[in-house]
């Protein structure tokens, strides 16, 4: 997944390896339907939100499948 710090950003910020990475809901952070997402290069943990639960469950569905499929 590449990222930005902000929405309009020419450039990415950074990616995460998806390739052997954990993502599953949290309650870790503030924020409804929030879920944390490891990079398998260094263990960092990202954590995301979604505007709703279809949302979310979609994103962690997509996370999953490319990491079994290799998407990435």
């Amino acid at each position: 997944i590449v990222f930005l710090n902000l929405f309009l950003d020419p450039r990415p910020a950074g990616c995460i390896v998806l390739k052997g990475s954990f993502v599953a809901p949290t309650k870790k952070v503030n924020r409804a339907f929030a879920f944390e997402v490891s990079d398998s290069r260094n263990s960092k943990m990202y954590f995301l939100h979604a505007a709703s639960k279809a949302e979310m469950d979609a994103w962690i569905e997509a996370i999953e499948k490319s990491d079994k499929e290799g998407y990435f």
